[in-house]
């Protein structure tokens, strides 16, 4: 009798251990959230409350509202800055002081960079530069970017091209970072004298309008007048050619006027 005791009490020792054991919840394994966002100096990082290590990001309604193909391609915006604050009531970020933020291979610099997580628009202000994934650098006074920094506005602009190209505008307007609307254009591959920056280059090209479009690789102008050295020589109402950056396309190539001390005064339209 002492033996079936013993072993029914070592029975109901084990059940009960057993019933302890489903009723302890296994141990949590601690999740690694990787923050879209890296902010230099530990004065910045005193400036952001614990909540704003994240408000860079896509607002939490738009992402919901986006595509998941176009989520996957879309990497939240990372920056450094010498000072960031943070305004909880209108959900604005601030960054101040050699500020470089970047997304999808797109670059932006500035000495100040305000964000609007409402609105998803960064305004930038102060020696703007932005780098293109392809190479191509504009520069602005002021500028407005969104949509992953591939649409928004700018003002006094300035871009370097391929083949030197340079290209000046009072504003453009950019969409979907394939077309640069430009108003008030300057155009030219030509250098500036070293000595006397403000004299006016071998050749350029002024516009009312111009439209870049680097999809498609081309300029087109309305309203231009070629100068050479500063002297208006041609009008056109219309004119296009193909973007420096492309090889080889039939056609009309850039003018290539000139003077030299045995020709004298040249002018030759390469085909």
């Amino acid at each position: 009798m002492f033996g079936w005791y013993k072993r029914r009490s070592t029975q109901a020792a084990r059940m009960r251990a057993a019933s302890v054991g489903k009723l302890v919840p296994p141990p949590r394994v601690p999740v690694c959230v990787r923050v879209g966002l890296v902010v230099a100096g530990l004065s910045a990082c005193a400036l952001i409350p614990s909540g704003a290590l994240a408000q860079w990001r896509t607002p939490r309604g738009a992402a919901e509202a986006q595509p998941a193909a176009a989520m996957a391609t879309s990497d939240p915006i990372t920056f450094t800055a010498d000072k960031v604050e943070y305004d909880k009531d209108r959900s604005l970020v601030t960054a101040t002081g050699a500020v470089e933020a970047w997304q999808n291979g797109h670059v932006l610099r500035a000495d100040s960079i305000i964000f609007n997580r409402d609105t998803g628009i960064a305004a930038a202000s102060g020696h703007v530069a932005l780098l293109e994934p392809d190479g191509e650098t504009l520069f602005a006074s002021y500028a407005e970017m969104t949509k992953d920094m591939r649409s928004g506005i700018l003002k006094d602009m300035g871009a370097l091209l391929s083949e030197n190209g340079r290209l000046l505008a009072n504003g453009a307007r950019r969409t979907d970072g394939t077309i640069n609307e430009l108003s008030k254009v300057v155009y030219s591959t030509c250098d500036l004298c070293a000595d006397d920056p403000a004299k006016p280059p071998l050749w350029q090209i002024r516009a009312a309008s111009a439209v870049q479009d680097t999809e498609h690789q081309f300029i087109e102008y309305r309203d231009a007048v070629m100068d050479i050295y500063g002297v208006p020589v041609a009008y056109f109402p219309y004119l296009t050619h193909p973007d420096p950056s492309v090889p080889r396309q039939s056609g009309l190539l850039m003018p290539l006027p000139g003077n030299s001390s045995s020709r004298g005064a040249f002018f030759a339209q390469p085909y």
